[in-house]
């Protein structure tokens, strides 16, 4: 499990992450990953998220790895959205189809702007084994099941936390809502890792967080991605993306005099 905090407006779309994989079992940590994913298509772009047991889906490929490297095989520059969350679905359920029960419960969060027409709109895409429409849990299953949310400005978490258990927690995540009432793009990020401080300070969260946190921010009329590292540092991680004309996975960044904070300008490929 993890935290995975998406926060939004009709301006911008953040995604919070934090970096630990955990062995469910024992509650020890495994490794430190990237858990968040940027992509463009024809229609539109998006910032990802995922939560669930299941960290590896083939040859020991960690699941932004493996989205990353589904995506590059396709030219989503002529790719529309409905196409690509078919894909990612049709191989999760190949991962899953010789898997034995207990399944592994897993959810892939996309949340990101879409063109329809002449108009823009901000929706959420969930891909999970794991959840009814409504998000709330059933048994996992070898079964993904697609469900399209539409969004207004709102800050949603999910993963190893609960709402209304633990008031400074609540009370964090209302303050990024009030944020978010207009773009304060560093002061959100801020918000976001301080978000995930506060659910660490829970006891039962704290084995299943890790304190290092991504934060990927994209704007509705600018073609680049920024990325924030907490605690700040000079070498860091990157997440992955995938446009029209490059996909980039396992980037890592060192000697970073602005202690993580990057911008990545994109473009659609021709």
């Amino acid at each position: 499990m993890t935290l995975i905090t998406f926060a939004f407006n009709k301006s911008a779309i953040y995604v919070a992450t934090d970096t630990q994989l955990t062995y469910i079992g024992d509650r020890t940590i495994a490794e430190q990953a990237i858990k968040s994913n940027f992509f463009q298509c024809k229609d539109g772009k998006f910032l990802v998220g995922y939560t669930g047991n299941n960290v590896y889906i083939t040859d020991e490929l960690h699941l932004a790895d493996w989205i990353t490297d589904r995506l590059s095989g396709n030219n989503i520059a002529t790719t529309e959205i409905a196409s690509i969350i078919a894909t990612i679905k049709s191989g999760l359920e190949e991962a899953y189809y010789y898997r034995r029960a207990p399944f592994e419960p897993l959810t892939i969060v996309a949340v990101g702007w879409v063109r329809v027409g002449d108009k823009t709109e901000l929706v959420g895409i969930r891909i999970t084994n794991c959840e009814a429409e409504d998000a709330s849990s059933l048994s996992p299953s070898r079964a993904f099941k697609v469900f399209k949310d539409e969004l207004r400005r709102d800050a949603l978490v999910r993963g190893s936390i609960r709402l209304k258990v633990y008031p400074a927690f609540d009370n964090k995540l209302k303050h990024i809502r009030s944020l978010l009432k207009s773009y304060q793009g560093d002061k959100i990020a801020l918000s976001l890792y301080e978000l995930n401080s506060e659910a660490r300070a829970n006891p039962e969260w704290r084995p299943l967080i890790g304190e290092d946190v991504v934060i990927s921010c994209i704007l509705r009329d600018e073609n680049r991605v920024r990325h924030w590292q907490y605690p700040l540092s000079e070498d860091y991680l990157v997440p992955n993306s995938n446009t029209g004309n490059l996909s980039l996975r396992g980037v890592r960044v060192t000697g970073d005099s602005s202690n993580g904070s990057l911008y990545m300008n994109f473009r659609i490929g021709e």
